[in-house]
């Protein structure tokens, strides 16, 4: 049976390593986290505020058509002001 390499024993040695090395074979990689400026975080949770008072303000103003939309757009305004706080970056 002929391999890629053409060298049999050479494929079973790689095996051999693969499975007593695991994940140690595999080339490893590195994550840089940017630090997220004070001024971008004060930015997403003014806009998450804005949020909340915009659907609270569809919700009151339509009398329940779009209460939907109003209570979703709320929700995510109140993500957006927790991640930008508690968001370890």
């Amino acid at each position: 049976m002929d391999t890629i390499d053409g060298d049999e024993t050479e494929n079973k040695k790689a095996l051999e390593d693969m499975t007593v090395e695991g994940l140690k074979l595999l080339p490893k990689g590195s994550i840089k986290k940017k630090k997220v400026s004070f001024w971008k975080r004060l930015g997403v949770f003014l806009l998450g505020v804005v949020q909340i008072v915009v659907g609270s303000l569809i919700v009151a103003s339509t009398a329940g058509a779009l209460t939907n939309f109003g209570v979703t757009m709320m929700m995510e305004g109140a993500k957006w002001c927790f991640d930008s706080i508690f968001r370890p970056e």
